[in-house]
């Protein structure tokens, strides 16, 4: 006699309980990912810790240099002058900007360079983040150009302030202490430049690329009539991915390629 139907809501709940069960299945799924090294977390806090002091140290010296302008000395007052005047207003405009991609990328656990937002995922979710852009945008090769030139510019400008003005000032009048700290100074400045030497190199390289891509597309828009302005806009502004196709089928993989390696070194 044949035996009489299982009810679907067994069923239900037989199914996943004898897929649990089974020795095969729990082989094939998926494995858990390797634990991640603990200097790693410490890594990740330092370079946290650096950006966020990176952006005081840069809004306490446009503030303070500013408003020590008068007490340089006369021959060192036309000299030093329009430096600081050109650091304090590149730091009013740009430290917001930063400050908004910085809070942007940390809330939404998305990464952006320059912005330790890697390191802030890894610390907040235990786990690494994903670097490759799912969209390249020209507004996103724009605000890496923006960011990378600020944080190497303001590092410069404040090691040419302390080196040209305030060192001859402290070795003429100050006490040891002064001098001391001066020359702590002086050496933390030179080393970040050093540690920014290859986010100079990169955005160097990057925007050489950049100047090049628009000079070719202004020939390609002249030699089409502005007929190829169309896709380029459209690309430029919606963006595009590794399999987007442009005027005349052509593959934007390599573009793509070339950009995100760019956005995951810097």
């Amino acid at each position: 006699r044949p035996s009489p139907p299982v009810p679907p809501t067994i069923m239900a709940v037989a199914q996943p309980m004898a897929a649990f069960m089974d020795v095969d299945s729990v082989e094939l799924s998926p494995k858990k990912s390797e634990p991640i090294p603990q200097y790693r977390f410490l890594l990740a806090l330092i370079s946290v810790v650096s950006h966020l002091s990176f952006i005081g140290t840069v809004i306490w010296t446009g503030i303070s240099h500013a408003a020590g302008i008068h007490e340089l000395g006369a021959g060192e007052r036309g000299e030093v002058k329009t430096i600081i005047i050109f650091k304090s207003i590149l730091t009013f405009l740009m430290v917001p900007f930063m400050l908004y991609e910085t809070i942007k990328h940390w809330v939404h656990g998305t990464y952006f360079p320059m912005t330790a937002s890697d390191a802030f995922y890894l610390l907040r979710f235990r786990r690494d983040v994903d670097k490759n852009p799912p969209l390249l945008r020209c507004g996103t090769m724009v605000v890496m150009i923006c960011m990378g030139h600020f944080m190497v510019l303001m590092s410069l400008l404040n090691f040419m302030v302390l080196n040209v003005a305030y060192d001859q000032q402290f070795q003429a009048s100050a006490s040891p202490l002064a001098k001391a700290v001066l020359y702590g100074q002086w050496w933390m400045l030179l080393l970040l430049l050093i540690l920014q030497l290859r986010t100079l190199i990169l955005v160097g390289v990057f925007v050489c690329f950049w100047y090049c891509g628009v000079f070719w597309a202004f020939v390609f828009c002249c030699m089409t009539c502005c007929i190829g302005c169309i896709p380029i806009y459209r690309h430029c502004i919606k963006g595009f991915d590794r399999d987007s196709k442009g005027c005349c089928c052509v593959s934007f993989k390599c573009v793509y390629d070339f950009v995100a390696w760019f956005y995951r070194t810097l």
